[in-house]
């Protein structure tokens, strides 16, 4: 499957250029699998022939928590970024969102209580056809 181009930004606190380039998902295995403790909510704002997707994750358990996104977008639709995450291509318009390796290290834990933020950028139809955080629960809006 081809992927665009995207970006991965390092936290706040990481040194310029160590940001780790997106995943193709050929050879790394998903990381372990997340919970239903993890929420996803997002926020949707209109660029010229784009939409720009903003995410906030939360982590309501004790533990760090890993995260997968699964964002299914109309058909014809093109990711154009990402920033924050490391993304795999499931099919022509569905896109599974994971967490950063930076610095080629374990993947970025939300900790406990915590919040993680990641973004896209998607060229096409102002829509997104579903949502989910990997467990099952729907992101809101």
């Amino acid at each position: 499957a081809s992927r665009s181009p995207g970006t991965t930004a390092p936290p706040p606190s990481a040194s310029p250029g160590t940001s780790a380039p997106a995943s193709t998902g050929a050879s790394s295995p998903p990381p372990a699998a997340a919970t239903e403790s993890v929420s996803a909510k997002y926020t949707m704002s209109s660029w010229p022939g784009a939409y720009k997707l903003e995410f906030v994750l939360s982590n309501k358990t004790a533990d760090p928590a890993l995260w997968t996104v699964r964002v299914e977008v109309p058909t014809g639709a093109r990711l154009d970024q990402w920033w924050n995450s490391e993304v795999t291509q499931e099919s022509a318009t569905i896109w599974l969102f994971r967490p950063p390796r930076w610095d080629g290290g374990n993947p970025t834990r939300i900790p406990p209580g915590g919040e993680f933020p990641f973004g896209l950028v998607v060229q096409g139809a102002e829509k997104v056809v579903s949502c989910t955080v990997a467990g099952g629960s729907a992101c809101t809006h």
